[in-house]
């Protein structure tokens, strides 16, 4: 997760979804201009039948962005 932005990012949320269901929130904290974090996650059932994960930052829309069409991440599981 970076910040691009021109401002530093407040209360910075990740929230990971399986096939449209809420799985996990993370709270990132806060992220200063030109920074990133990597969030490594293990051990998280997300169910043997999902084909879908949706990876969401700011998913509440609490920080103001010039583009918010890059918050969003997609990955389908083929088995």
């Amino acid at each position: 997760v970076a910040n691009q932005g021109l401002s530093n990012a407040e209360g910075v949320n990740f929230d990971l979804y399986a096939d449209g269901k809420l799985i996990k929130n993370f709270d990132l904290s806060d992220l200063e201009i030109g920074t990133r974090k990597t969030l490594s996650v293990t051990n998280l059932y997300v169910g043997k039948s999902s084909k879908n994960l949706k990876f969401i930052v700011d998913s509440t829309n609490k920080i103001d962005e010039i583009y918010e069409n890059n918050n969003e991440a997609d990955l389908t599981i083929n088995y």
